[in-house]
């Protein structure tokens, strides 16, 4: 008879490198499909599979007496998932703000307005020695 995922993290946790390994292949799958549901990316679901056994790995004693191992996991790899992917999306409109800031700079009147940095737009509209004041005292925070 096979050994209970509470049995086989109480084995990890005495040394038995081998019970975490049944448990990862029992569970790969379950954890993966969580993820990759959440996030319909397979490079991103297969770092959140190795994210979630590496929590496993670490929470071992702790879930050795947890009702449903399998059912954390999958809950675990579910929030994961949807972090990661906020992360992801987070990363992806800053890096769209920062183009948008790099092409206000490069037009600066024109692709500022249009980029929706009316504050930009109206300092460049400025003379050149009220610009450099403007920009030294706000952007620069000098005196």
């Amino acid at each position: 008879m096979s050994m209970t995922d509470q049995a086989l993290l109480r084995e990890y946790g005495r040394g038995g490198d081998s019970a975490f390994r049944v448990l990862v292949e029992r569970h790969s799958g379950l954890v993966y499909g969580a993820a990759w549901r959440v996030t319909g990316d397979s490079g991103m679901a297969e770092e959140v599979t190795q994210d979630v056994f590496c929590l496993l790995a670490g929470k071992a004693a702790a879930l050795a007496s947890h009702p449903s191992v399998a059912g954390w996991l999958h809950r675990t790899a579910a929030n994961t998932a949807r972090s990661r992917r906020r992360a992801r999306r987070s990363h992806e409109e800053k890096l769209a703000r920062f183009a948008a800031e790099r092409a206000a700079v490069s037009a600066p009147e024109t692709a500022a307005a249009k980029a929706g940095f009316p504050v930009d737009a109206a300092v460049n509209r400025l003379p050149a020695d009220e610009r450099e004041a403007v920009v030294l005292r706000y952007f620069l925070d000098l005196d």
